[in-house]
Formats: structure tokens, C-alpha cells, sequence
């Protein structure tokens, strides 16, 4: 004891005491007091104390412990150090056992406290492992070693100060006891600091680390444990900031927060690693503030027990941010994460999982602003277990959920999103539920947009919609596919002011009253989905109802419940509905799609549309503007369900389907009606009792345009009714049919009808209908049967093909028929008829008439005039049968003018010669050329048919006369003649270089063999006006023949002069002859056998010819069709005489020849008539001369070069043939070739060898005669 100055005491040996209040040291100074301990203390005895240091106020305490000290008893204190400030350090271990044995017990009065050692254990009720209280400074605490307690309120460390109070243990702190914290710091005016490595407590109400401060208090912690009631493994909680970073939580009691955390007027700063809780109301982190709370849970964390949330996040007056890896817990009222504060929540996460009840994933309520990310999977299972809340009371909310989401229980929405600003929700991979009332995603705002996209949502309880979003402003959504399975569980709500809906993958429901897609709009309202299904009734598929515009896309849409319309548009403004896939219902009342608008116009187009309840309509469409339908194929089958209805009361309305099929009774096809156009096209249109098709305009046009078959098994199948006009359209597929329906037109101003189809009537009525204003009927298809005209000029024109059956009465008026295209007149009828146009006033023709059927003697009749103009052409049917010959018959009324071409059929009959068959009769005024026979048509086999005007009764006949083929058999002859002549030139041209031989001394007497090749060509020209039945007519006969042949012969006899030369020759001819202008063809082969003389004395020559012909004859006709072979012979005699004058150098021969020839050839025959060929005769005589000049090449050779013109005249030829059929035969004569000139050129070669030769060319030229051609012949002497 120092009275007067500093007590100090250093120990390094060893000190022993027992006994009650025995003390190892004690040391007391006035100055202060200081104790060093390098040995060992140890005591034993009630309230003993190892070391004592203690020092009155104003003196400072410092004990260094290096060595160890222990005490056992109750009461026995290790180290006690008492003084204005104290300090002990040293890294020496204190050990107590007892009751109340603290370890180390340090109080400063008004000073600073630290406290630096090692280990420390107690082993005793209420000993405190080390116990550092300041009454006025700050509290330091530094442990180096283990602190292990056992007892009661054992506590292991224990500080507290009124100034800065901070705890730094590196090495565990272990507690067994209850009310035995690992450590407890506390200040009551300064920040508090406490560092652990590592705690573990093991009784209730033996928190790991309690902090406490008015100020900062920061808690840095390693791994801590509690395993008591009550025992939190951190309790922070101060009045300025708070901060908690730890290692691993573990606790196992009830009432066992992992973390507690709570700052009165600062932030609130948590970090952890894993936690884990085991008992009830065991939340892992728990969080409060007045300031900012921010949670980082960088390990996962589990709770087990009710009431037991992950974290659990509280700020009065600050933001709130939470950060987490992965959350389980599994307690009732047990979620995975709450965060609330007034200001911005902001909740980051991965995966989260719960099971009890009302224990939701993450829970996060926030005033200005909440933000919830979770990156992993959140699943709960309990009733009232919401995957993610997210709600504002002041601001936007944000929820973006990355891994897929799932809760099981009652009213456990997977996310619930609300705020006063904008609402966003993003979660790309599936959310599922199961519960009662639990939907896949809630989304609101009170005051801004929302939007929500999402992957797959299913959902399986009743009230369980997939999506609902609502909200005063813009509000979308952006889906995957949507399942849901319970009652009242619609895929998609949307509520709010513009509604934009994106579904991009299938929508499906079962339960009832389950729509697809619902929204409601109170602007702008646009909805695309893709596939979309529901079953239930009162489930409609896509349900859309808009304050304005409204647009609706979709892919299929099906439902199959009642009182469930696939597609229900309604709006405001414009409403547009297009359906990309087949729509149908199955259920009544439930109308495929619905489309509506209060101020708008209104459009919709689908492709496949089918219904099957009653009060299904297929297609409905109405507003007050434009209307417009455009489907595919719409089918309905309940009763009074129309396939398509459009309507608009002051626009027009347009409809256009594929086609429609109503099999209900009472349900019509198409019904469109309107104030203004009405345009409606369809392609097959049915009904069972009604119109398939009706369009009505009470103020403007109504159209129809037809591009199927219309029918229906009552009345009309179509019916236009128009304000002004009413017009009937049908394509090249349209139809109308007696029997299943026909078409009504009603108009003010006008019909009119363009049938591009087809359209089949019957006897029973008119097939096609007008009333009010005249009909105008445009026939460019096929038509049969009749038409009810009105009283007003209709006009009918036919371009396609118009069949008439029956009798037509156009009414009262001034009609107008104009026919293009094909009038047929009774086809297929088996016995002649009657058609008559009656009440008809004008019939224009440009096309084809045609009364051929096989059968002739049908008559058609008009009541008005008739013109034809253009291709205007009759077709008849005729018969000829002598005496029962018969022809079909047009009868006109009034004038028949014009030009008509007519065409025959003759009904298998023979073509045959014939006076007259009255074909066409008019009235006053008519034509003598209105008919016109083209040769083409009427050159039938070998007769040609011509027409014939009667001006007494202006009727017309057909008269049957030879065709041109006939006409042209008689060049046939004169072409043999010709032949005949050809091969006699031959002879002529060889006898003449006889002669020159002769003359030029190179022939001797002896035999001779000469051989002669030719070929010519010539063309006879000239027309041949014949007359028969007392039509006359000109023909062309012109015709070009090509012919080639050899001639051969042997002379014998002198070659002197006054002697005569004797000569036999034979010879072959090939010769085709070309008429001109046609396909008429004769092929000639011939040969020829002769006999010839020459005479020559002086100058003087005379040269003699006879000859016989015979011939093999093809004659074809491709435009007549017929051909035939046949034989025929020429035999004749040519006698030639001539002078020559000159000597060797240069001659002179005037010649003159005359040639008789006779031609006989057998009957021409083909079916049904012969051509008689009378025989042939001609006589042709030429007159000219003949000059030439020898010029000698030596050694006895000489050639001499020669010309020679003629004049040639026919005598004879004009033979004819006689053409007959059966009757009497017409006959009819040549006219002969006329004259012309003849011209000669060649050259003869000759020598004293024996072997002559010439070369020649000729010509020939007359007014219709000309052509030309050459020769070369040779001789040998023997």
C-alpha cells in the first residue's frame, strides 16, 4: 500500500492463498497502483481475489498479466482493477470457478478502460469472463485468447462505458448458461465496436454478441452459435448507425434471431454469411432503423421455426435495401424476405423457398420506390404464401424475377405488384400455382402505367388468373403461354387507360367464367395474342371493351363452353379484329367473333370460322361507320345463327368471306346491311332454309359477288336489295342452281346481274329475279333457264355461254339482247323445239348462234329486230334427205340486218347437192346480205353450201353447189394432156439435134441410142366463173405443176438426104400438181411408149410422132377431206415440118408443129359422189423459128449453138366433167390454157467419135401461162 505515492507489485513466482476474501496481490496506491504478473496466482476461499490493484479517485490502475492467475470459490475474482482509468494488458491467461467469479473485473471512474489479454474461462453462476465498466471514458476490450464461461449468466464478456466502448476478441468466446452472453457491450453515451472471431452460447437467453449503444455501434463477428431459448446470435442496436458484418449464424431456440439489428436515428447495415434458425419467431436477419437499412446476406439462409422470416427488413424514415443468396424457411407466417420502409425498398435475392402458411417469398412494401430482383427460383408453399409482393405507397415498383416461380398454397399469387406510380414486372422463366385464388401475377397502380412481361405461367386453383394488371394510365402486358385450371381464372386481366396485351405463347383455360385474355380499356386498346382456348362456360377466349380504339389480334382461338364467344371487341372509335388462326365455339350463345363500335368503324378478318350452338353467330360486326369483314371459311349450325352479320347504321358495310355454310334452320349465311354501299363476296354460300346470302342498302348500292355456289333448300339463295342499285356478281367459280336456290335483286334506279360463273335454271320459274329498277344481265360464264325481267329497258348481254331451253319473256319496255359470246338453242334436246324471245325489241349478235344439238329442225324466234355485226355467226343443224331434208330456223320479228356468218353441222349426213333449205326468215325492212357462207366452212367434202335471199318473204335458203375441189378436177385433165406434151417435147428436142447433127456433118447412116433427162416447172393461173342453181360464182384454179422424167429412144434408117429415119421411144414421168390458195393435191406417175419418122431432102424437114400415155393419179383434198386414186391414158400424134436456111456457119429454120391429143380418166369417187371426167381433147399448134451457128474445135469436132421461139395456141380444151351426189349431175367445162410464147436455148456437141449431145433450157410465157425448165441428151452411133 502506497499512502502517499504508487503501489506496485511484480510477481513472477508463484502465489497461493486460501481462505475467505484471500488475495493472491493487493495493491492500493494513493498516486495509482501497478501490478506485474509473470508467475502464477492462485487462490481459494470466498470472495478471493488473485489480484487486487485499486487506487483512490484521480489515480490511474495498470495491471500486466503475462503469467497466469486462477482463484476457485464464490466470489473469487481473478483480476479486480479499480481507479480513475485502468488499463490491463498482457496476454496471460485467468481462470476462476465459483459463483459470481468474474475472470477479469475492471471499473475506471473517470477515466478511459482497455483492456488487453489472453484467456479467460469462469466456471460458476454469474461469473462474468471479463466484466470492463467506465463510468465516464471509453471502454477498450482486447482478447487474445479463448473466453469460456459455464454458469448461469455467465457472460463471457461484459463492457460497458458512458464514452466509446469497443470489444476485440480474436479467439472464441464459449458460454454454457442461460442469460450467458458471448459478449455484451453497451454504452450509455459513446459508440459501441465489438469484434468476435468466433461464439457460441449454449443456454436460453444466451445471446452470441449483444451491442447496445446511444450512438454508432458496429458488430463484426466470425462463426456464432447459440443453442438456448431467446438466444440471438447478434442484437445490435444503437442510436446512430448500425452496423453488423458476421461469418456463419447458427441458432437453434425459439425467440433466436440470427441477426438483430436496430439503430433509433441512424442507417442499419447488415452483411452475413449463412444463418440458420431452428426455433420459432427465429427471423435470420432482422433489421429496423430510423435511417437507411441495407441487408447483404452473402451466405444462404434457413429458418425452421414459425414465425421465423429470412430477413426481415424495417426502416421508419429511410430506404431499405436487401441483397440475399438463397432463403429457406419452413414455419408458418415464415417469409423468405420482408423489406419495408417510407422511402425506396430495394430487394435483391436468389433463390427463396417457404412452406408454412402466410409465409410468402419476398414481401416489399416501400413509400417513394420498390424494387425487387430475384435471380433465383422463388417457391413457397402455405396458405397466403405470395411469391413476391411488391408495393408502394408513394412511388414505382419494380419486380424482375429471373428463376422461375412457385407457390402451392391458398391466395399465393406468384407476384403481387402495386404502387401509386409506375408498376413494372418482369419475370422471364415460369411462374406456377396451385392455390385457391393465387394468380401468376397481380400488377396495379393507383396513379402511373403498369407493365408486366412474363415466360410460362401456370395456375391451377379457382379465382387463379394468370395475369392481372390495372391502372389509371397506359397498362401492358407481354406473355409467354398462360394454363390455368380453376373456376373464375382467367389467363390475362388488363384494366386501365391505353391497354396494349402481347401473348406471345398459347392461352388456356378449363374452369368456368375463365377468360383467355380480358382488358378494358379507357383509351387506346391493342391486343395480340397467339393460340388461345378455353372450356369453360362463360369463358370467353379474347374479350377486349375500349372507350376508343380497339385492336384485336389473334391466332386460333377455341372455346367450348356456353354463353363463350371466342373474340369480343368492343369499343369507342375503330375497332379492328384480325384472326390469324381458326376460330370456333362449341357452346350456345357464343359467338365466334363479336365486333362492335359506338363511334367507329369497325374491321374484322379471320380465316377459318366455325360454330356449332344455337345463338353462335360466326361473325358479327356493327357500328355506326364503315363495316368491314374479311374471312375464310365460316361455318355455324345452331338454329337462327348466321354465319356473318355486318350492320352499320350510317357507313358502308364490306364483306368478304371464302365462303360460309349456315346448316342451322333460320341461319343465314351472310346478312350485311346498311345505309349506304353494301358490298358483299363470298365464295360457296349455303343455308338450309333461308338466303345463304343477303345484302341490303337502304340509301346506296348493294352488291353481291359470287365466287362459289349459293344454295339454299327454301327461295332464293341470294338476295340484293338496294336505296339506288343492286348488283349480282358471280366468278368464274360461282353458281346458282334451280332447286337450291336462285337470286332476287330489288332496286330504285337499276339491276344489275354479271355472271361470270355459272347459273342453272329449269322450266319452273325465273332462276334470277328483278323487281323496281330495269336489269341490266352480263352473262360471261354459263347460263340455263330464264330470267324475270322487269317492266322498265333491261338489257341482256351475252359474252360467255347462254343456254337456251326455254322460252324467254323479257316484259314491258324497250329491251336490248347483245350477244358475243355463245347463244346455245336447245342443247341436248332429243327432238326439234321451240325457244322464243318474247317482249325482246333489239337483238345485236357479234358472237355465235348455235342451233346445232344433232337434230335439225329446232327454231329459234325473236320478237324484235336482229343484227349481226363483227364475228356475228348462226350455227344450224341440217339434214339432207331428198324430200325430208330438213335445216334449223331463225325467225326475226322485225328488220334482220347486218352481216352473220353461217356455220353448218350436217348431222352425219353426206354432203349433197341441194336447191334451197329456208334457214333464216325476217321481217320488213330486212337485209339481202345479213348472211354470209365463208368458203372455209361451207366447202363440206366435194360440196360447197352458199346462201340464197329470197326478197318475196325475205327468207333465206341454203343452196348445196359443187365445192372448189370439184371445180378444180378439171385442170386434172388438162394437167394429164399436159404430160402427154412434155414427154412429145422431148422427142421433138432429140429430132431436132438429129438434124443439127446432120447438118454439121458428124452424122452418118446407121443405128442410134439416145437418152434424155428433163425436168420443168410451170404455173397455170386464172379463176373460172361457174354458176349452179342459179347462184354463180368464181373459182380459182390455179395450180402450179413440177415435173420430172426420162426419155429414151432408137433410130434406125438412112441419114441421107431425101431419106427417111425411123425412131421407137419409151419414157417415165413424175409430175405434182399444186392448186393454189388450198391444200388440193394431185400426184401423177406416168409412162409412155412411142413411135416417130423423119424426113429430110435439102433444106426441107418434116418430122411425125405417135405416142400413148399412161397414168397412176393421186387427188387429195385436206380441206375437203377426201382423196382417191385412179387411172388414166393419153394417146396422140405430133407432126412437126420446117426450112432450113444458111449454110454450115449460121442456119435459119422457120418450124410449125401440131399436136392432137386425147385424155381418158376414171370416174374421181368418194362417198356419197362421183366426178365423171368427159374425155379430153386437145389440139395445140406452134409457129416460130428456129437459128443457130456451128463453130469447129479441130479434129473433126463441132458444136453448134441454137435458139428458138414459138407461138403456141390451143385449139381445143374445153372437156369438163359431170359432178353428182345421188341426184341429177351438174356438169361443167374447161376453159383452156390461153397463148403464149415458148423460147428455146442450147448447144448440140458433136464429133467424129459417133457420140453426140446437146444441152437446152426453155421457157414459156403467156397471159395465164408460164414456167420453164431444161434438158440434156445424148446419142450413140453404133
Amino acid at each position: 500500500t502506497g499512502t502517499n505515492g504508487t503501489g506496485s507489485v511484480t510477481n513472477s513466482g508463484t502465489i497461493s492463498t486460501t481462505g475467505e476474501g484471500a488475495r493472491g496481490i493487493d495493491v492500493t496506491g494513493t498516486q495509482g497502483a501497478t501490478v506485474t504478473n509473470s508467475g502464477r496466482i492462485t487462490t481459494a476461499g470466498l470472495n478471493a481475489e488473485a489480484i487486487r490493484a485499486t487506487a483512490p479517485a484521480g489515480a490511474n490502475v495498470t495491471v500486466a498479466n503475462s503469467g497466469s492467475v486462477a482463484t476457485s470459490g464464490e466470489g473469487a475474482t481473478g483480476i479486480l482493477a479499480i481507479g480513475d482509468t485502468v488499463t490491463i494488458t498482457g496476454n496471460g491467461t485467468v481462470a476462476t470457478t465459483g459463483m459470481m467469479a468474474d475472470g477479469i473485473n475492471a471499473n475506471a471512474a473517470a477515466g478511459p478502460l482497455s483492456i488487453t489479454t489472453g484467456g479467460v474461462s469462469t466456471s460458476g453462476q454469474g461469473s462474468v469472463g471479463i466484466r470492463a465498466t467506465s463510468a465516464t471514458g471509453a471502454t477498450t476490450t482486447t482478447i487474445g485468447g479463448p473466453v469460456t464461461t459455464t454458469g448461469l449468466g455467465a457472460t463471457g464478456v461484459l463492457a460497458r462505458g458512458t464514452g466509446d466502448v469497443a470489444v476485440a476478441i480474436t479467439g472464441p468466446v464459449s458460454t454454457t448458461g442461460a442469460n450467458a452472453l458471448g459478449v455484451d457491450a453497451a454504452s450509455s453515451g459513446g459508440n459501441v465496436t465489438v469484434s468476435a472471431a468466433a461464439v457460441t452460447t449454449r443456454g436460453d437467453g444466451a445471446t452470441g454478441i449483444l451491442a447496445a449503444g446511444p450512438q454508432a455501434v458496429t458488430v463484426t463477428g466470425g462463426a456464432i452459435t447459440t443453442g438456448g431459448a431467446n438466444a440471438q446470435g447478434v442484437v445490435a442496436s444503437g442510436g446512430d448507425a448500425v452496423a453488423v458484418t458476421t461469418g456463419e449464424i447458427s441458432t437453434t431456440g425459439v425467440a433466436s434471431n440470427g441477426i438483430r439489428a436496430a439503430s433509433t436515428g441512424g442507417s442499419t447495415t447488415v452483411r452475413s454469411g449463412a444463418i440458420t434458425t431452428r426455433g420459432a419467431t427465429s427471423t435470420g436477419v432482422l433489421a429496423l432503423g430510423a435511417g437507411d437499412v441495407a441487408i447483404t446476406a452473402n451466405g444462404p439462409i434457413t429458418t425452421a421455426g414459425a414465425e421465423s422470416q429470412g430477413v426481415n427488413a424495417v426502416s421508419t424514415a429511410g430506404n431499405v435495401t436487401v441483397a440475399t443468396g438463397a432463403i429457406t424457411t419452413t414455419g408458418d407466417v415464415s417469409s423468405g424476405i420482408i423489406a419495408t420502409g417510407p422511402q425506396a425498398v430495394t430487394v435483391t435475392s436468389g433463390a427463396v423457398t417457404t412452406s408454412g402458411a402466410s409465409s410468402s417469398g419476398i414481401l416489399a412494401d416501400g413509400g417513394t420506390a420498390v424494387s425487387v430482383t430475384a435471380n433465383g427460383a422463388i417457391s413457397t408453399a402455405g396458405f397466403n404464401g405470395v411469391g413476391i409482393r411488391a408495393t408502394s405507397t408513394g412511388g414505382p415498383v419494380q419486380v424482375v424475377a429471373t428463376g422461375p416461380i412457385s407457390t402451392r398454397g391458398e391466395t399465393g399469387n406468384g407476384i403481387l405488384a402495386s404502387g401509386t406510380g409506375n408498376v413494372t414486372v418482369n419475370a422471364s422463366a415460369p411462374i406456377t400455382t396451385a392455390g385457391l385464388n393465387a394468380s401468376g401475377v397481380r400488377a396495379f397502380s393507383t396513379g402511373g402505367p403498369v407493365a408486366v412481361t412474363t415466360a410460362a405461367i401456370t395456375t391451377a386453383g379457382d379465382g387463379g388468373t394468370g395475369i392481372f394488371a390495372s391502372g389509371p394510365q397506359a397498362v401492358s402486358v407481354t406473355s409467354g403461354a398462360i394454363t390455368t385450371a380453376g373456376a373464375t381464372a382467367s389467363g390475362i386481366v388488363a384494366e386501365g387507360g391505353p391497354v396494349t396485351i402481347a401473348a406471345n405463347g398459347a392461352i388456356a383455360t378449363t374452369g368456368a367464367n375463365s377468360l383467355g385474355v380480358q382488358a378494358i380499356a379507357t383509351g387506346p386498346l391493342a391486343i395480340r395474342t397467339g393460340t388461345v382456348s378455353t372450356r369453360g362456360a362463360g369463358s370467353i377466349g379474347v374479350s377486349a371493351t375500349g372507350s376508343q380504339t380497339v385492336q384485336v389480334t389473334t391466332g386460333a382461338v377455341m372455346t367450348a363452353g356456353t354463353d363463350a364467344g371466342a373474340i369480343l371487341a368492343q369499343g369507342g372509335d375503330a375497332v379492328s379484329v384480325a384472326a390469324n388462326g381458326t376460330i370456333s365455339t362449341t357452346g350456345n350463345n357464343s359467338a365466334a367473333v363479336r365486333a362492335t363500335s359506338a363511334r367507329g368503324p369497325v374491321t374484322v378478318t379471320t380465316g377459318a370460322v366455325t360454330t356449332n350452338g344455337a345463338g353462335s353467330t360466326g361473325i358479327l360486326a356493327a357500328g355506326p361507320q364503315a363495316v368491314t369483314v374479311t374471312a375464310g371459311a365460316v361455318t355455324t349450325a345452331g338454329v337462327d345463327t348466321p354465319a356473318i352479320s355486318a350492320t352499320s347504321s350510317a357507313g358502308p358495310v364490306t364483306v368478304t368471306a371464302q365462303s360460309v355454310r349456315a346448316t342451322g334452320a333460320g341461319s343465314r349465311g351472310i346478312v350485311a346491311t346498311g345505309v349506304q354501299a353494301v358490298n358483299v363476296t363470298s365464295g360457296a354460300a349455303s343455308a338450309v332454309n333461308v338466303p345463304a346470302i343477303e345484302a341490303t342498302s337502304s340509301g346506296g348500292a348493294a352488291s353481291v359477288t359470287l365466287n362459289g355456289a349459293a344454295t339454299t333448300g327454301t327461295g332464293n339463295a341470294v338476295l340484293v336489295s338496294g336505296g339506288t342499285t343492286a348488283n349480282l356478281t358471280l366468278g368464274s367459280g360461282g353458281s346458282l342452281a334451280s332447286g337450291t336456290g336462285g337470286a332476287r335483286l330489288t332496286s330504285a334506279t337499276g339491276s344489275t346481274v354479271n355472271n361470270g360463273g355459272t347459273i342453272t335454271g329449269n322450266a319452273t320459274g325465273p332462276i334470277v329475279t328483278a323487281v323496281g329498277g330495269p336489269l341490266t344481265f352480263n352473262n360471261s360464264g354459263n347460263f340455263t333457264g330464264t330470267i324475270g325481267f322487269t317492266g322498265g329497258n333491261d338489257v341482256l348481254v351475252n359474252s360467255g355461254t347462254y343456254r337456251a331451253l326455254f322460252n324467254q319473256d323479257f316484259g314491258a319496255g324497250t329491251d336490248r339482247f347483245t350477244n358475243t359470246g355463245t347463244f346455245l338453242v336447245l342443247p341436248g334436246a332429243t327432238a326439234p323445239g321451240t325457244v322464243a324471245l318474247t317482249g325482246l325489241e333489239t337483238f345485236n349478235n357479234s358472237g355465235l348462234i348455235d342451233l346445232r344439238n344433232g337434230r335439225a329442225g329446232d327454231v329459234l324466234s325473236t320478237s324484235g329486230t336482229f343484227t349481226g355485226t363483227g364475228n356475228s355467226t348462226l350455227g344450224i343443224d341440217i339434214t339432207i334427205n331428198g324430200a325430208s331434208s330438213a335445216a334449223d330456223r331463225f325467225n326475226v320479228g322485225g328488220a334482220l340486218t347486218g352481216v352473220t356468218q353461217l356455220q353448218l353441222n350436217l348431222n352425219g349426213s353426206t354432203p349433197a347437192l341441194t336447191s334451197g333449205l329456208i334457214f333464216a326468215q325476217g321481217g320488213a325492212g330486212t337485209s339481202a346480205t345479213a348472211f354470209n357462207a365463208p368458203q372455209s366452212t361451207f366447202n363440206i367434202g366435194l360440196v360447197r353450201y352458199d346462201i340464197r335471199f329470197n326478197a318475196a318473204d325475205n327468207s333465206f335458203a341454203l343452196v348445196g353447189t359443187p365445192g372448189d375441189t370439184v371445180y378444180r378436177t378439171l385442170r386434172i385433165g388438162e394437167a394429164a394432156q399436159q404430160l402427154w406434151h412434155r414427154s412429145a417435147d422431148a422427142v421433138g428436142a432429140q429430132l431436132a439435134e438429129l438434124r443439127d447433127a446432120k447438118f454439121g456433118g458428124y452424122s452418118e447412116n446407121g443405128g442410134r441410142l439416145w437418152l434424155q433427162m428433163y425436168g420443168q416447172s410451170h404455173y397455170r393461173d386464172g379463176g373460172q366463173s361457174v354458176t349452179a342453181f342459179g347462184l354463180t360464182r368464181t373459182v380459182d384454179l390455179s395450180y402450179k405443176q413440177d415435173t420430172f422424167g426420162g426419155q429414151i429412144g432408137l433410130g434406125i434408117g438412112a441419114g441421107g438426104d431425101g431419106a427417111i429415119a425411123f425412131g421407137v421411144t419409151g419414157g417415165y414421168q413424175s409430175s405434182d400438181v399444186k392448186f393454189a390458195f388450198s391444200s388440193d393435191r394431185a400426184r401423177f406417175d406416168a409412162v409412155n411408149v412411142g413411135a416417130y419418122a423423119s424426113f429430110q431432102s435439102g433444106g426441107l424437114f418434116a418430122n411425125v410422132l405417135g405416142k400413148y400415155d399412161y397414168y397412176w393419179i393421186e387427188a387429195n383434198s385436206i380441206t375437203a377431206g377426201i382423196g382417191d386414186k385412179f387411172r388414166g391414158e393419153s394417146y396422140g400424134v405430133q407432126g412437126e415440118a420446117g426450112f432450113r436456111i444458111g449454110g454450115d456457119r449460121f442456119y435459119a429454120e422457120p418450124v410449125a408443129t401440131l399436136a392432137y391429143v386425147r385424155t381418158d380418166l376414171n370416174d374421181f369417187r368418194v362417198p356419197g359422189a362421183t366426178i365423171d371426167f368427159d374425155r379430153f381433147d386437145g389440139l395445140r399448134g406452134k409457129a416460130g423459128l428456129r437459128v443457130g451457128s456451128r463453130i469447129d474445135f479441130g479434129n473433126g469436132a463441132t458444136a453448134i449453138v441454137y435458139a428458138q421461139g414459138n407461138y403456141v395456141h390451143e385449139f381445143k380444151g374445153k372437156d369438163g366433167i359431170a359432178f353428182s351426189t345421188g341426184g341429177a349431175p351438174l356438169s361443167f367445162r374447161n376453159r383452156p390454157i390461153g397463148d403464149y410464147g415458148q423460147g428455146k436455148l442450147g448447144v448440140s456437141i458433136g464429133g467424129a467419135g459417133g457420140v453426140s449431145g446437146f444441152v437446152e433450157g426453155f421457157g414459156n410465157a403467156g397471159g395465164n401461162y408460164k414456167g420453164g425448165g431444161g434438158r440434156a441428151g445424148i446419142r450413140l452411133k453404133f
